[in-house]
């Protein structure tokens, strides 16, 4: 074998050998990159869980707990006067926008399916009592519920 011969054997040896190193160096960074991007998604799903908590709390303890008239008309199987029901149905289309917004962000696969499924139990639960229904009910025949509004209920109950 002769010089030219050999270092152009061990040129193509080298070649392979960077070749090889340079394909397993790029798997172990796709599968960084992966895990990575796993985590990212977790801390995101974290985060908007603690925030939609955090909104819920607000929402249901500074807003609407304290409100007699509308604990009153959550409560009872009929309807409330008309005068109390606009204060009512004013209450409640804060709590439906609340719903939509964690609704968009279980479509964007921002939350964890446990949260979401604990969230779609109590808005079916929450829309079988009556003055809820009865809101609901109005509300879509006005035109005020959009589309969206429809889409969860059917995707959620």
């Amino acid at each position: 074998m002769t010089r030219h011969e050999k270092i152009t054997a061990s040129a193509a040896i080298i070649a392979i050998v960077v070749g090889i190193g340079g394909f397993v160096a790029t798997v172990l960074q796709l599968s960084w990159a992966r895990d990575q991007l796993q985590r990212t998604e977790q801390t995101l799903r974290a985060s908007n869980t603690y925030q939609v908590q955090k909104d819920a709390r607000e929402l249901l303890l500074t807003r609407l707990v304290n409100d007699k008239e509308l604990r009153s008309a959550l409560a009872s199987a009929t309807l409330p006067s008309s005068e109390i029901q606009q204060e009512v149905r004013d209450k409640l289309w804060l709590m439906f926008n609340f719903y939509l917004s964690v609704y968009r962000q279980a479509q964007a696969g921002g939350l964890s399916e446990q949260f979401v499924t604990s969230f779609k139990q109590d808005f079916c639960e929450f829309l079988k009592k009556p003055v809820v229904e009865a809101t609901w009910n109005k509300e879509l025949l006005n035109g005020q519920l959009s589309s969206n509004y429809v889409d969860m209920r059917k995707t959620w109950c």
